[in-house]
């Protein structure tokens, strides 16, 4: 699974054990990639806790070169 697109390219990649975990991956990624969406903000605080302790993978291909957050290069995303 990925987080992104493929014009904007991807910003988060996780391979899940089971078709339970999609969701929850994809609700802890929008909520620490985009925490100010009205999505994140509607979020369950538990959501936020373990946002607060997860590691997202960057992507492996297509990924984005531009922080969603800021706006900034990201340069230690492994985009070669």
């Amino acid at each position: 699974m990925r987080l992104g697109d493929e014009i904007g390219g991807y910003i988060a990649e996780e391979t899940v054990e089971s078709v339970a975990d999609i969701v929850p991956w994809f609700q802890e990624a929008i909520a620490h990639f985009y925490p100010t969406s009205s999505f994140a903000r509607g979020l369950s605080a538990d959501i936020g806790e373990r946002v607060a302790r997860r590691v997202f993978t960057p992507p492996r291909i297509n990924a984005s070169a531009i922080c969603p957050q800021c706006g900034a290069p990201k340069c230690d995303a492994g985009i070669r």
